[in-house]
């Protein structure tokens, strides 16, 4: 069985990849003008890296509950982090 600690680790790497091949897609449809189903294709990954990266987010505030001292500290930051980057991403998805 999958315990909760593994869940993290395993979600965040889908929106790095998803938001990356998306941005691929977009740059591509700047080169291919003809084809616009690398902008959709781009902007749908988008949307897909958005809704992964909302899933990471609540995994690793469902993990780190319970957390103190200086790894705490770490962790605030980098949920800090991650809410800004998901922001920014829900930002550029509307």
């Amino acid at each position: 069985m999958i315990s909760i600690t593994h869940i993290h680790p395993m979600l965040v790497h889908f929106p790095i990849a998803l938001i990356m091949i998306g941005f691929i897609a977009e740059c591509t449809s700047l080169y291919f003008k003809k084809e616009t189903y690398w902008s959709l294709l781009g902007f749908y990954l988008l949307i897909v890296g958005t809704a992964t990266a909302l899933l990471a987010l609540l995994s690793g505030v469902l993990f780190t509950a319970e957390m103190s001292g200086t790894a705490n500290e770490v962790k605030e930051t980098h949920e800090m982090f991650a809410w800004i980057t998901l922001s920014i991403l829900v930002a550029a998805s509307s």
